[in-house]
């Protein structure tokens, strides 16, 4: 477990971050489903481009993109992040689903703000994730954050439904 240092923290730090992610990947693979759930610190914003797979169609604030005036290390946290799924085949299922935008936005930027829409940028935004390897996407049959949890942060917590069948046996 390791938590995704901000976009304006050191290229060391940032690595360090996906390597442990790495780590985990590869010491489950092919043991059943690896579910990656954390706070990555990276806009997604949109698909831009075929190659980026990992990312569905359901994306936070579609009408408002900001990412090209976006400063140059959040489109590296973006880049890095998009890099990482595609390397371990793995699907960004936040963007899976068709939801509100209340559904989809998983950090404040302000706490001293209620919450209070519009659900839109600049202040909302998607930055945690939920992916899964792309073998074991049926597994999850929704994603959704939760605005109104009772907790105290910026960030709002995100749940998701899992089913997974298994099949009878013995295994030692």
């Amino acid at each position: 477990n390791c938590y995704a240092p901000t976009a304006q923290a050191t290229e060391i730090k940032n690595n360090e971050c996906y390597k442990c992610v790495a780590k985990c990947i590869r010491k489950r693979k092919d043991k059943g489903p690896t579910i990656v759930m954390r706070d990555f610190n990276a806009i997604i914003q949109t698909k831009f481009e075929v190659a980026e797979g990992a990312i569905g169609e359901h994306t936070f604030d579609k009408e408002n993109i900001t990412i090209d005036g976006a400063r140059e290390e959040l489109m590296a946290s973006r880049q890095k992040l998009i890099e990482r799924t595609m390397e371990h085949e793995l699907k960004i299922m936040n963007t899976m689903f068709p939801k509100a935008q209340v559904k989809l936005c998983t950090y404040k930027e302000n706490k001293r703000i209620g919450r209070i829409p519009p659900y839109t940028r600049p202040n909302y935004e998607t930055l945690d994730y939920i992916m899964i390897s792309q073998r074991w996407t049926n597994c999850i049959r929704n994603v959704e954050a939760d605005i109104n949890a009772a907790i105290n942060s910026d960030n709002f917590p995100i749940t998701t439904n899992i089913s997974v069948n298994l099949k009878a046996g013995t295994y030692w």
